[in-house]
């Protein structure tokens, strides 16, 4: 496990050229485009999923911000009066666009449809995403109830730990790996 992450930097400045290579033949439009489909070398599925994951991390707390906005203009102080219950109100609220956002740029950039049903494909992956998600409910009340950490450090360490176990899940059981 150690070797592959200390290879990885190496294998992506190996794609890295093979990219520029590759663009110097066909362009850098059709190049890109190889990368950007869901059958990419392992480096870029990877990448991609990293990048994903980024951006998700933007629409979650987008959501999860414009929730909290929301509520504390109709509720001034309940994110301080009912810390727990906001907060864990606010993520499940937030994961809906997060999921949505999550699956359709999966399936679009990262991993190869078709392995289920789209109806069923969908469903297993927000199934996976749901039990994740109330898994790190607990660990939200955990770190919230006995950690001195704020607010946004335990949902980024949520955020982690789901990202983690969503992948593997992800490549070998919703989707073409």
């Amino acid at each position: 496990m150690v070797s592959i992450i200390l290879s990885y930097p190496q294998r992506v400045l190996a794609d890295l050229r093979r990219l520029h290579h590759r663009a110097r033949h066909v362009g850098w439009s059709m190049a890109w485009s190889e990368i950007l489909h869901p059958t990419a070398p392992g480096t870029w599925q990877l990448s991609k999923y990293v990048f994903i994951g980024a951006s998700s991390v933007l629409v979650f707390y987008g959501s999860y911000g414009l929730f909290r906005l929301l509520v504390e203009g109709i509720w001034p102080g309940v994110f301080i009066s009912r810390r727990l219950e906001m907060n864990m109100a606010a993520i499940l609220v937030a994961f809906v666009p997060t999921n949505w956002f999550t699956y359709s740029t999966n399936r679009r950039w990262i991993f190869t449809g078709g392995r289920h049903a789209q109806k069923k494909e969908f469903t297993l992956f927000t199934l996976a995403a749901a039990s994740s998600f109330l898994a790190n409910q607990f660990l939200v009340a955990a770190l919230v109830l006995k950690s001195p950490l704020s607010d946004l450090i335990i949902t980024l360490l949520v955020i982690v730990a789901s990202t983690t176990v969503n992948f593997a899940f992800r490549k070998y059981v919703v989707f073409h790996s």
